[in-house]
């Protein structure tokens, strides 16, 4: 069994000199908290291992959070505190050698996650547009790994899902409301993950593996949510992706130790679609062709 653990204090302090529209107010925040991760590992046999994990992150309110920005109001006598992440996570590893050949890899990972944020920032509508901490937000869900490696030839297949996603924040008139796709007049619909996304890539090596073509297959679900006015308290518009596979090419010459050329094409189906997460009504990038030379001395 192995235990690891550590502690991080973190201070922060930001003052907006600026003038809150016509106000003489001025907003000056410190903050400062202690974060722990502790993790265990048991090794029951070799190449097979069981974990658990437990950590926790302090974000400070960024420049843009806590001083006058052009989309909100900052108020001066609301304090505006860190954002405080209280993340769990479980799963399994295999790492075993020598599965169906002498020089083979074997790698599989199996992990599910309770990522618990406190105190969340965004905008909010309630009791005023402005940015503040919410109570929290959470995502629960699953991600896994699976490859393997015979020396000439490689597959990896890993990918995520999402089983829960809330937002909880006091809505007009002073409820709590906690909802699967943001909150009233906020950013957080900004933020919502696909329910489900996922990446497959294999390749092959010749010439002692200096020579290494392969290919990348990407699938990347929609929201998994609707972010209708009901489902995020309203106000806010977002861009809905829709769902999109992506195939990209890749290879790599090595020369010698001090030359290597490397190439890709990606989208080489030419999809037309939009970035998960996009903020912007700009589809992405088609057909793109790259190569480039790396020389050290």
């Amino acid at each position: 069994m192995k235990f690891d653990s550590s502690l991080r204090y973190t201070w922060t302090e930001s003052y907006d000199n600026g003038s809150n529209y016509g106000s003489t107010l001025h907003n000056h925040e410190v903050n400062d908290g202690f974060a722990p991760i502790i993790a265990a590992t048991i090794e029951p046999i070799q190449g097979l291992e069981f974990y658990a994990r437990y950590a926790e992150a302090i974000r400070a309110p960024s420049l843009f959070e806590s001083t006058t920005g052009f989309s909100f109001n900052v108020d001066p006598m609301t304090s505006v505190k860190p954002e405080h992440a209280k993340n769990t996570e479980f799963g399994i590893n295999v790492l075993r050698n020598g599965v169906l050949t002498e020089d083979d890899k074997f790698r599989l990972k199996i992990a599910h996650f309770n990522n618990k944020v406190d105190d969340y920032l965004t905008r909010t509508n309630y009791p005023a547009v402005t940015v503040r901490n919410i109570p929290g937000a959470r995502f629960v869900g699953w991600e896994g790994s699976v490859g393997y490696d015979v020396g000439w030839g490689f597959a990896e297949l890993s990918g995520t899902y999402y089983d829960e996603v809330e937002f909880c924040a006091y809505e007009t008139g002073g409820q709590l409301a906690c909802r699967p796709a943001g909150v009233q007049n906020g950013y957080a619909q900004l933020h919502v993950p696909p329910k489900k996304s996922g990446t497959v890539t294999a390749g092959v090596r010749f010439l002692d593996g200096d020579f290494e073509v392969g290919g990348r297959l990407t699938y990347m679900g929609d929201r998994g949510t609707t972010t209708t006015n009901a489902d995020t308290g309203g106000f806010t518009t977002v861009i809905n992706w829709e769902k999109y596979t992506l195939v990209d090419l890749f290879a790599s010459y090595k020369f010698n130790e001090h030359v290597t050329i490397d190439a890709a094409v990606d989208n080489l189906t030419d999809a037309y679609y939009m970035d998960a997460l996009t903020l912007g009504l700009m589809p992405s990038p088609g057909r793109t062709v790259r190569a480039s030379l790396t020389a050290k001395f």
